[in-house]
């Protein structure tokens, strides 16, 4: 089994930028760290919390059926998400000023995320016993593992249900 390795600085990037195995699990680490930001084409930075993710993923259960409709507006309890084609979906996030915008994310984005975002809510449930300074291996097939620094041991994650 190949697995990528990574170090907590990898450059950040936006959701428009091309999602790769890097950048992938440089969300799974912010995610650990609980400082995941979405950086809209404005360069606004807005703060992504499990619960953001969690709506997002809902969001997108609800839109599916939806994909050849031109707008049409998606209310999960109180947050309301608001489908623009079929490429993207917008969802409301607050700025540090107060002010709430919608901002865009690419449909394809949710779609080659949701297995590594359904499994960073289940980390950040129950986040594994790390240190200030940490590497994570990511495989293929989903496998999640942290390293610690001195990597004389490897602690694989829960494989994934199902």
């Amino acid at each position: 089994m190949t697995f990528l390795r990574t170090r907590r600085k990898v450059p950040a990037r936006t959701l428009e930028a091309e999602m790769n195995e890097a950048v992938l699990i440089h969300v799974m680490l912010t995610y650990l760290r609980g400082r995941f930001e979405l950086v809209s084409q404005e360069n606004e930075r807005y703060r992504l919390t499990a619960g953001d993710i969690d709506r997002l993923l809902v969001y997108f259960d609800l839109m599916e059926p939806w994909t050849r409709s031109t707008e049409k507006s998606i209310a999960v309890g109180p947050y309301e998400a608001r489908v623009h084609s079929v490429c993207e979906i917008r969802i409301p996030l607050e700025l540090a000023d107060g002010q709430t915008r919608h901002v865009p994310v690419p449909i394809e984005w949710l779609r080659r995320m949701r297995p590594l975002m359904t499994r960073a809510l289940e980390l950040v449930a129950h986040p594994p016993d790390i240190g200030p300074d940490f590497s994570l291996e990511y495989d293929a097939d989903g496998g999640i593992a942290v390293l610690p620094p001195d990597r004389t041991t490897l602690r694989p994650a829960d494989p994934p249900p199902g």
